[in-house]
Formats: C-alpha cells, structure tokens, sequence
C-alpha cells in the first residue's frame, strides 16, 4: 500500500495485495469495474476468481472480499454497470450480479440451431467456448469471437465462430484442420466489433500470424507475420488498433 519510486523504469509503484497467490489475470484486461470500485483477482494456485473491494490496501483482505466468480471462466468487467461481470461456462455465456451472486445465461450455444448438432457431434469430443483465455467481446457486449474446443487432437479448437448478440444470430462459422488450430494463441473482438482477431503463431495458412478476418470469416487479412505481446484498444481519433511488439525488429508497434 506504500508506493515507491521504480529506479529501472523511473515511475511509481504500488503493491496492491498480500498474497502470495493472488494477482491480476492478465495485463489485456482492466481488473477494475466501471467505477473502480471492486478489482477481480486470479487465485492462480486454484484457479479461481474472486472480486474485492479497493477502499483500502492491500485490495486481498476478507474484509474487502465480495464474492467468488465460480463457476465463470474468462470473466469480464460490463463497460457499464459496476456490479455485472461476463464470463464463460460450458458452451454458455454468463453474467453475474457481484452484489447477490444471482446468475443469468445470455447464450447457451448449445441450444442454438446452427452450433447445436456441431457442439452435440460425439466425435469431437466439445466441451467449452472460449478465447483461448486472452481475447474479448466487442467493447459493447455486441460481438462475440470464440473457439469450440474439443478432447480431439490434444484438446484443440475444432471450430471458431462469431455471434452477433443483439441480433442472436451467429454469423459465421469456421472449421479448423489440426494445422490450423496449432496455431493459435488467442481469438476476440475488435473494440468496435469490426473483425475478428486471430493471435496465430509464425507459419502458413489462414491462421498463421496476427489476422483480420470479418464477422462472417471468409475473409482474411494478415497484419504481423507472427503474434507477440499485445493490445487491441481505440487510438487518439477512435480508430481501432492493435499495440504489439514487432518480433522481427523488437519496437512496438502500433498498426491500424
């Protein structure tokens, strides 16, 4: 809770929690709600999440703790309302009120008449949507990017799709040869929910390297040859961006 001066990078810190086991999940995400009021916090050893309250240091204290997230996976701050964290669970997703843990489903894509016999096929073994844990909906809720991953092939992606929330319409749905899924590290949402976004490694085919590819996933644009540690957020005019370091070079770029 005291901060202090970080002589490597010149600029202040300060410790947040006590645990040893406690932490913010990833740097992509903003731990903190709407209003900064409540923090989600990764108990990584259990790998579980749990929301604190941040009226005072460290944030980890019983007397800070609101609830535990169980059972969402991926969970994320609504843009909007303080107390709402979407997540994943299943083939579901999932929204939950912090302050009386009352649960409801936005999605349940195994009900769904395009997804439904895929997700219902015995052969691939599905079990969850996911981002592959580091990707996001479109900023407004609007837009979903997601892989179905199976037991199959050392539990791959066997499938990514986009589902257009408002309209309750999935828009376009992709399957993935084994090759293909290896290759990726992460899918999501562009902030405005414009393209999907691959996090795909150094190779060939429609995966490979950090790729643009419309709600419909038909057609692709590579923008890196490789996906290394990155943002994707709005420039100074609004427009979307992705804030990457370039494998190639070692600078961060910045690339529309």
């Amino acid at each position: 809770g005291q901060p202090f001066f970080d002589h490597h990078f010149g600029t202040i810190l300060t410790r947040a929690t006590h645990s040893l086991n406690q932490r913010h999940e990833y740097s992509r995400f903003d731990p903190f709600n709407a209003d900064q009021s409540l923090i989600i916090l990764h108990e990584f050893f259990a790998g579980n999440f749990n929301v604190y309250r941040t009226d005072s240091f460290p944030y980890d204290t019983s007397a800070n703790r609101v609830t535990s997230l169980f059972p969402l996976d991926e969970p994320r701050w609504d843009p909007t309302d303080p107390n709402t964290v979407w997540g994943l669970e299943g083939f579901r997703i999932l929204k939950m009120n912090v302050q009386n843990g009352l649960i409801s489903t936005v999605k349940d894509f195994a009900a769904d008449p395009i997804l439904g016999p895929i997700i219902s096929d015995p052969h691939l073994g599905l079990y969850r949507i996911t981002t592959k844990n580091e990707g996001e909906s479109s900023a407004d809720k609007r837009y979903w990017a997601l892989g179905l991953q199976g037991s199959a092939d050392d539990y791959r992606l066997q499938y990514l799709f986009c589902w257009d929330r408002l309209l309750d319409r999935v828009a376009g749905v992709m399957p993935l040869s084994k090759d293909e899924a290896a290759l990726i590290d992460w899918v999501g949402m562009s902030p405005l929910g414009n393209w999907v976004l691959i996090g795909g490694g150094a190779g060939s085919g429609r995966t490979a390297g950090l790729t643009m590819v419309d709600r419909e996933l038909t057609a692709f644009h590579q923008l890196a040859a490789a996906t290394a540690h990155s943002d994707i957020g709005l420039d100074s005019q609004g427009r979307e961006v992705v804030v990457m370091q370039n494998t190639a070079t070692d600078y961060i770029d910045l690339i529309p």
